[in-house]
């Protein structure tokens, strides 16, 4: 989707964020109203290479983890999804 990148003599490629691959798996197939509340979370990987001399953010860090979750559900359910932890 993206071309690579060369930085510092290594080369980097940038990938999409996790929202559309979750939204394309629940479309995947038509789902019942009593499938919902249907959650999703995936951990990916985000790469990210500040300049020298940057302040702030995250320190210069090459690579972070990232968790993200989507909650598929009515808009009834919403409010109770939000206050809900998960277990």
């Amino acid at each position: 989707m993206f071309p690579p990148m060369d930085l510092g003599g290594e080369q980097f490629l940038l990938r999409p964020s996790l929202c559309p691959h979750h939204a394309l798996m629940y479309r995947s197939r038509p789902h019942s109203y009593r499938e919902l509340p249907l959650r999703m979370a995936e951990l990916g990987g985000m790469y990210r290479s500040e300049l020298s001399g940057v302040l702030g953010g995250l320190t210069r860090v090459r690579a972070i983890q990232l968790n993200d979750a989507h909650v598929f559900c009515t808009p009834e359910q919403a409010a109770e999804e939000a206050r809900a932890p998960w277990s």
